[in-house]
């Protein structure tokens, strides 16, 4: 049993959409509240074991959601099985709901979804 969950991708359709995608989330009137970029990750469980005796779940996506906000603050969450199918949901409607708040999400191209990726990451390391 490895130490680790094995390196394979898996593969959530419910994804597809927002996978490397950029939003700018905006509040009543148009008026821009943050900034929206969206990575598709890869995540196991260990289902049972410990030290080297391991064994873990089949691999499932989460999207792990990063977000600069208009007066600078920086915020990221995971957006995990039990939330996903409500968030892609909300997401595909157009909607986008921050700490209780719903707000309007526009989604931009992949061009436009790279320079957003680049202003919230700066000159650090990128997500792959």
């Amino acid at each position: 049993m490895p130490w680790k969950p094995p390196l394979v991708e898996a593969g959530d359709a419910r994804i597809d959409p927002f996978r490397n995608r950029a939003g700018l989330v905006l509040e009543d009137g148009g008026v821009e509240f943050a900034r929206l970029y969206l990575e598709a990750e890869t995540y196991f469980e260990q289902v049972r074991g410990h030290l080297w005796w391991r064994a873990w779940s089949a691999p499932y996506e989460v999207i792990h959601g990063y977000m600069l906000l208009v007066g600078g603050q920086f915020t990221d969450w995971v957006s995990d099985r039990a939330e996903l199918e409500k968030d892609s949901a909300d997401w595909l409607s157009g909607c986008f709901e921050y700490v209780g708040v719903k707000y309007h999400v526009v989604w931009l191209s992949t061009e436009e979804s790279r320079r957003v990726r680049d202003e919230i990451f700066g000159d650090g390391p990128l997500p792959d």
